[in-house]
């Protein structure tokens, strides 16, 4: 029992001691760094997504590829699946 009533002790001990270095030691970013930063992730977010967009479009990753086609979401007619050359034989 002497043991468990130490370890809560412990556990409660570095429970105050993690709160008040978060509040003392901790620099917290102003509210206008903060959204300067989100904005910033936001953007770049953005700029990836269509870096990424653009290179599957070049190399022909779109809708009419197999692997849309391979999971049922799209309903293409023959003549372009043939067009395309992904006939399964």
């Amino acid at each position: 029992m002497q043991k468990n009533k130490n370890e809560m002790s412990q556990i409660a001990e570095y429970l105050k001691e993690s709160y008040q270095e978060l509040v003392t030691k901790v620099t917290w970013p102003s509210g206008k760094e903060l959204q300067s930063s989100s904005v910033l992730v936001f953007v770049a977010s953005l700029l990836i997504a269509g870096i990424v967009f653009a290179m599957d479009w070049v190399f022909g990753v779109n809708a009419a590829d197999s692997v849309w086609r391979g999971f049922g979401w799209v309903d293409l007619p023959s003549s372009l699946i043939e067009s395309r050359g992904f006939c399964h034989e």
